[in-house]
């Protein structure tokens, strides 16, 4: 194969004359107007660096193959992607690693799918085992999960097996279509994979997450509002909406579930009080600003978050604990500056009825003379 002619030929010849003579080839045929000439190139970068100095791996090559994920030829942006994989562990440090991000992430949105695939099952491992930190490992998976979705979310219409896409309003899924697919008449894979697998895993990395680590958390919500802004939003309400309830340990309606994923979702409800508190710590700040945090829901929002305030105040039901936990998902909610109104309201609204009232509600009041309408479920 004429890629291993040329790693064979830098084996030989040394790392002077690779740098000097084959590397300014390589960089020649990038702009070849052959496909199989640039092919040759991004087949072989990746294992020629091993026989340059460790500057020219991280300059030079990386430089051929930046080139060489913007060609016009899928076979050849595939194996860049598959060259860059092979190149990261031969980089001397750290210092490329924004360059090389960009790239991955240039590499997934890539509009083939062979392409697509590639990057995800052989670069994308390599640059997080590369990155080492495991907050990069969370921030970038999250990063390309956002990328993702608007495939994601085409690949659910294309695969939707019902004979009409009559359910279909624009990009948003209607509430007969769920519906449809929770009578067991539909085979839709992706639709399954979201929540049962994409969710729930978001879910237990809220959970993981410490509790000052707004940032990944923002990230998280930014990712389930977009995924509500394509998908609808009856979508929403019938789908995302109670697994964060069961998570946080409220009632939820999961008629637009199958049978056979209910107690699943079920078995999600913490149960013991420190499964309790975690979810109110690390998925209730979630489920206020990325679930009801949704523009349409606004009033469903303020419900919620009065009811929680008032709830969390009555020393009678609730541990000084819990209510702090309850202020820092309140806290979490106000990162988002068109929520700052609606809380504001909320506050000044109890005050008004108890203008005693505060985040550090004494224990005598067990404050039953505010009306708590119902809870969400």
């Amino acid at each position: 194969m004429a890629s291993q002619a040329c790693v064979t030929l830098a084996r030989n010849v040394g790392e002077m004359r690779t740098e000097t003579e084959l590397l300014p080839q390589c960089w020649e045929q990038i702009s070849h107007m052959y496909e199989e000439c640039r092919l040759l190139v991004a087949q072989s970068c990746g294992e020629l660096a091993g026989f340059v100095r460790p500057e020219i791996r991280d300059s030079l090559i990386l430089s051929i193959v930046q080139q060489l994920i913007e060609d016009s030829a899928t076979v050849v942006r595939e194996a860049a992607a598959r060259n860059l994989d092979l190149l990261l562990p031969l980089f001397p440090n750290m210092d490329k690693y924004i360059k090389v991000e960009e790239m991955m992430f240039h590499l997934v949105c890539d509009p083939s799918g062979a392409v697509v695939d590639t990057t995800i099952k052989e670069l994308v491992p390599a640059v997080l085992k590369w990155g080492e930190r495991e907050r990069w490992t969370v921030d970038v998976l999250l990063r390309l999960l956002m990328q993702l979705l608007p495939i994601v979310h085409q690949i659910a219409i294309d695969t939707c097996s019902y004979p009409s896409f009559s359910e279909f309003t624009g990009t948003f899924f209607s509430l007969q279509l769920p519906q449809k697919y929770s009578d067991g008449r539909l085979d839709w894979p992706t639709f399954e994979w979201l929540h049962d697998d994409c969710f729930p895993s978001l879910i237990q990395i809220l959970s993981l997450l410490p509790q000052k680590e707004d940032s990944l958390r923002k990230r998280i919500s930014s990712f389930l509002l977009a995924v509500s802004t394509r998908f609808g939003e009856d979508y929403l309400t019938h789908i995302i909406l109670p697994l964060f309830l069961v998570a946080v340990g409220d009632n939820a309606d999961l008629s637009s579930f199958r049978s056979t994923s209910q107690p699943k979702i079920k078995a999600r409800r913490p149960i013991i009080a420190m499964d309790a508190r975690i979810a109110t710590l690390c998925v209730l700040p979630v489920l206020l600003a990325g679930v009801l945090g949704f523009p349409n829901k606004h009033e469903l929002l303020t419900e919620y978050l009065r009811n929680l305030l008032i709830q969390s105040a009555d020393k009678t039901t609730q541990s000084a604990i819990h209510s702090a936990d309850v202020y820092n998902s309140v806290r979490f909610l106000c990162l988002f500056e068109e929520h700052h109104n609606l809380v504001f309201n909320i506050l000044w609204e109890i005050r008004k009825v108890d203008p005693i009232w505060d985040m550090e509600a004494d224990e005598g009041d067990n404050y039953t003379h505010i009306p708590v309408r119902n809870r969400v479920g």
